[in-house]
Formats: C-alpha cells, structure tokens, sequence
C-alpha cells in the first residue's frame, strides 16, 4: 500500500482537507484551537496531536496556503497549556518560508489577524 504514516494516500489528502476545512472555519469566527481539540474533531481517520503524522499535515496545509498567498493556515492550532501558542514548528516553518520576524508573539498575531480578514 502506498501512503504516508501508515495512511493510504486518499485518506491523507482527505484529511489535510478536513483539517483545513476546520481551520477555514475557526478563523471565521476568530477562534484558535487546540492541537488536542482539532485532532479529535477529525472524522477521516483517528490521529493523535502529537503524533508526527499529524503535525506533516499542518506543515503541507500550511505551505500549500502560503503558496495560495493566505498565509500559514496552522497558526490557528495552539497549545492547551502554557504561552497558548502554536508550538515551534510552525514558527520554524515560517522561517524556512522566507518570513523574516525576530519576535514569535508579533508575527503569530500578525497571521492571526491576516486570517480573520479574509475569512469573515
């Protein structure tokens, strides 16, 4: 079987789109979610949030917004606990995208605010 994670490839692109479905709509009402919330809101196939398959998903989702010129689509996913913000791989992700900020705080609320314009 060809797939990615032990997921066939249809149930992969799947659920990235699920996955971006849900953020889609969570930036229409403004509303981060949590790595742990999101992952038990997928129906396509059951993932974990700290599994390794779901943040590669998060990661394409986000490039393939970012080449669609929307932005990094995953910086609505945050953590439950602690500073309540994505987790470092979004941010590293950014950099590898060519965005240059040197303050974490700034540049998430920066995209936050870029998605709530143009999902309303």
């Amino acid at each position: 079987m060809s797939g990615r994670y032990g997921y066939s490839l249809k149930e992969w692109e799947e659920t990235k789109e699920e996955i971006r479905k849900i953020l889609i709509a969570r930036a229409k009402t403004k509303c981060p979610i949590f790595y742990s919330e999101l992952a038990n809101q997928i129906k396509t196939v059951k993932i974990e949030y700290h599994a390794r398959a779901f943040h590669e998903m998060l990661g394409e989702i986000s490039i393939a917004e970012d080449n669609a010129g929307r932005g990094l689509l995953s910086a609505l996913v945050i953590h439950k606990e602690g500073n309540k913000m994505p987790g470092q791989g979004f941010f590293n992700l950014a950099k590898e995208r060519g965005k240059n900020f040197s303050d974490n705080d700034d540049f998430w609320i920066k995209e936050l605010n870029s998605f709530y314009s143009q999902w309303k």
